[in-house]
């Protein structure tokens, strides 16, 4: 009976059996801790009435829950030495029992046990239905069992977060282990590299090993694209592919109690079977805040030091002036704003936070572009966004070029920045076989813009087909729709949706074509 790794040779591979033991489980812990810990003299009464630290209450279940994943002599060596080091109550000796796990997750050097957690009044701001979609599967994390009555056949296997870096992915790992009240391990991509041929793929699953055998716990996989990403500019390295082939099916086939929190910034290079159903629960977008969301975001980083004396409208003007900013720009400012007041020895005013926030370029502006990928996912359904107080697509837009939404009638190839809607509306006016003079008006994002496009020149030497970009209600009054109609010989106007066509069909004016309105099916 051999307790260490043992390689048998070919030829004896038949004759040798393997017994996989099983780490124990909940109720063996409790009857190991309650034997240590009766057999200890040194360990005192918490009160005159002589009352047992250990007694089944909270506290004796917190410390079988830090065990999960030990061996029992291991917990017997924890609880020793907690005990001879001083330990009276049960949170010291979950306290030794995770400083001994901690001593084994140094066997990896991929995994890193944080020990940290964020302070009470930090919270994620302005993430209001990724909180309710974690409040509904925290039961059935906690308590499998219960939850197999209801048919629940398995734990909640995790979540992906995408979003630019800034904006609370990492914060979100750490507060749900808070919340959670488990421990939180985080998973180094890029520390899983070795040159040694196998060594990689044998990092990577000793580290999960690790993981399943500190159950319950938090996985954070942080910046998981840069272990999984595939594409053009990515690694085809044997051993980076097996690493990745490794993790995907690790969190497809993983049944232990480990939820995976995995963070990505970059998201053009994910493989579409990490967006799939089954390796995660669900997949959040972490977007900017809008007004309300940076108002959320202000008051906590304010309330939190304690800033109570800067009024309510004071509060307001400066959530205005950090339009764009990602949750650690608003705390970066809050806290520039302090450093001024500070050096100038007297109290904070709102003068110093909006000094502060007008110093700050936003990070969307020169990250939003890349954000394509996720507004395709999420337009598709596989990505939700975490709260409703982000800024949409729109706002980014105007926000990475403010003369994005400016009126745009052309007779070139394309209107800059609309490349997609102007390929998405040739091939929509394509079907068309008879090739008959036709529009097409597409959704901008903002319900105040349409785009439209023809499939005719207004003028012979144009080099393209006309198009233009405005306001619904420009277009209502500039006569434009009349002058296709009239002189262009206009028969067909496509709307890309019904709810296009009804608001052409609430103007008066455009609503004299009605004959021509018809919606892509």
């Amino acid at each position: 009976m051999l307790s260490a790794p043992l390689t048998v040779p070919a030829a004896l591979g038949g004759q040798v059996t393997h017994l996989a033991l099983a780490l124990p489980n909940k109720l063996e812990l409790l009857a190991e801790i309650r034997r240590r810990c009766a057999g200890l003299d040194d360990l005192a009464p918490e009160d005159e009435g002589g009352a047992h630290p250990l007694q089944p209450t909270d506290g004796l279940l917190n410390v079988v829950d830090a065990a999960a994943g030990m061996t029992l002599s291991d917990t017997a060596h924890a609880i020793r030495t907690a005990v001879h080091a001083g330990a009276r109550h049960a949170d010291e000796l979950v306290q030794a029992i995770n400083r001994l796990k901690r001593a084994a997750l140094k066997r990896s050097a991929a995994l890193e046990l944080l020990d940290r957690e964020p302070p009470r009044e930090l919270m994620l701001g302005g993430m209001e239905r990724f909180w309710d979609w974690l409040a509904i599967r925290h039961r059935a994390f906690k308590h499998p069992e219960l939850a197999g009555h209801f048919g629940i056949d398995r734990r909640p296997k995790g979540v992906l977060i995408l979003g630019i870096p800034g904006t609370g992915k990492s914060l979100a790992a750490k507060v749900i282990a808070r919340e959670w009240q488990t421990p939180l391990v985080r998973l180094d991509m890029g520390a899983l590299q070795n040159r040694y041929v196998g060594a990689s793929e044998e990092r990577i699953r000793e580290a999960l090993q690790i993981v399943e055998a500190m159950s319950p716990c938090v996985l954070w996989i942080d910046e998981i694209d840069k272990g999984v990403a595939q594409g053009d500019n990515t690694s085809t390295h044997s051993t980076d592919l097996n690493i990745r082939a490794t993790l995907l099916t690790w969190l497809q086939e993983n049944d232990s109690a480990v939820f995976v929190v995995a963070t990505a910034n970059r998201f053009a290079s994910l493989p579409p079977e990490l967006t799939r159903a089954g390796r995660f629960d669900a997949r959040f977008f972490f977007g900017c805040p809008d007004a309300a969301g940076c108002r959320q975001i202000l008051d906590i980083h304010l309330d939190m030091r304690r800033i109570s004396h800067v009024t309510s409208e004071e509060r307001d003007m400066i959530a205005v002036s950090m339009h764009g900013f990602t949750g650690a720009e608003i705390e970066q400012s809050v806290l520039d704003g302090l450093y001024h007041a500070f050096a100038k020895d007297r109290p904070p005013e709102s003068d110093d936070f909006l000094q502060a926030a007008r110093c700050v370029k936003p990070l969307i502006r020169a990250a939003g572009r890349s954000l394509e990928e996720v507004w395709a996912l999420i337009e598709q359904g596989r990505v939700e966004l975490a709260s409703k107080h982000f800024l949409t697509r729109v706002d980014v837009a105007r926000l990475i070029d403010p003369e994005s939404f400016s009126p745009m009638y052309c007779r070139l190839d394309g209107i800059h920045g609309w490349d997609k809607h102007a390929a998405r509306a040739a091939r929509l006016l394509m079907r068309d076989q008879f090739g008959m003079p036709a529009a097409v008006v597409l959704g901008t994002g903002d319900t105040d813009w349409v785009y439209v496009q023809t499939n005719f020149k207004l003028e012979a030497e144009d080099p393209a087909p006309f198009k233009f970009l405005d306001e619904l209600s420009e277009v209502e009054n500039n006569g434009v729709i009349d002058r296709l109609v009239v002189e262009c010989g206009l028969q067909i106007l496509w709307f890309e949706n019904d709810v296009l066509r009804q608001r052409f069909m609430a103007s008066t004016v455009l609503a004299a074509y009605e004959e021509l309105f018809k919606v892509l099916a």
